[in-house]
């Protein structure tokens, strides 16, 4: 396991059910307007990956993402009617479980503009007041300067060694110096 979230954990409904006798249908559908965008902007929930999780070739897959309903819908048709001898799932309603464990890597949600409570609380933290006039360009700053945050959010930074808390808070209180400075030996007594 990856630690990424399953469909089977985003999803509000993974199901599939009987499409007459001769097809299965597939529901996967979303509660949160945001999230079901996130996923589908994600890519991985597709026609192919759907295709190769059940052996079948992508043309015979009918997809359909449906966004009023915020959801995917698969029909494919059934490997023997429903009810002969051969079939173990009369209803369809077993065959979803392979898309319950897809790993869905998403993009980080967008970073929130900070509200007027959260800039005073953060303020009020370090011990001083932000005027009104300050306040409301720091507020008009982040909005403008927003894309460019997320931008830099998306930035791989597998290049820089992981920092532990306490060493930040250190370097921070150091005045940015990396090191402490040099304390000078004692004088010799003569």
């Amino acid at each position: 396991m990856s630690g990424l979230p399953t469909l089977g954990e985003l999803a509000d409904v993974v199901r599939s059910k009987n499409a007459g006798p001769f097809h299965y249908t597939f529901d996967i559908i979303f509660s949160d307007p945001q999230l079901f965008a996130r996923v589908l902007a994600s890519g991985q929930v597709t026609r192919e990956r759907f295709a190769q999780s059940y052996g079948l070739d992508p043309d015979a897959v009918q997809w359909t993402v449906y966004e009023p309903a915020l959801g995917f819908k698969a029909t494919i048709r059934r490997p023997f009617a429903s009810g002969q001898p051969e079939d173990g799932d009369v209803y369809g309603c077993q065959q979803h479980g392979p898309l319950l464990a897809w790993e869905i890597a998403l993009e980080p949600e967008p970073m929130a503009a900070p509200t007027r409570a959260q800039l005073d609380a953060l303020a009020a933290n370090q011990g001083i007041r932000l005027p009104d006039g300050l306040l409301a360009g720091a507020v008009a700053a982040h909005a403008q300067l927003r894309a460019e945050l997320e931008e830099l959010r998306q930035v791989p930074l597998s290049f820089i060694d992981l920092v532990e808390p306490a060493t930040v808070t250190a370097w921070i209180e150091r005045g940015g110096h990396s090191a402490p400075a040099p304390t000078p030996a004692p004088g010799r007594a003569g």
